[in-house]
């Protein structure tokens, strides 16, 4: 039971991304983040540098890569954004008796996700 309420709570997590502006690797907050109510901080950061999505798109003839924008405005999801993700665990957490990775790792990709509500205002 406790590792089904770490992997939702994980899950949870990860939805809600915190997007950071654009060519963030340049412009990383000054101001460290620390996670609250006990649970793992979940950061992504979306890499909108051109060279590194030009890289990619030649790298995997494939797939097709851009910025968030890009991603954002692909109504068939088939646009795929470059990032990290960063996840901070606060002290004392007791995640059952599996794992939470820590520290920042590369993503292979981004995706969007959301058929039904992907034209829609978001919060």
């Amino acid at each position: 039971m406790r590792r089904k309420i770490s992997i939702l709570i994980f899950v949870f997590s990860v939805l809600a991304f915190i997007f950071t502006p654009s060519n963030v690797f340049a412009n990383e907050a000054e101001v460290p983040l620390t996670p609250r109510n006990g649970i793992p901080l979940v950061i992504v950061y979306v890499n909108e540098t051109q060279a590194d999505i030009d890289a990619a798109n030649a790298g995997d003839q494939k797939h097709q890569y851009g910025n968030i924008q890009n991603m954002n405005e692909s109504g068939d999801h088939s646009v795929r954004a470059l990032g990290d993700v960063e996840i901070i665990v606060p002290d004392g957490y007791d995640g059952g008796s599996s794992t939470v990775p820590q520290g920042r790792m590369k993503l292979k990709y981004i995706r969007g996700r959301g058929n039904s509500t992907w034209t829609e205002d978001k919060k």
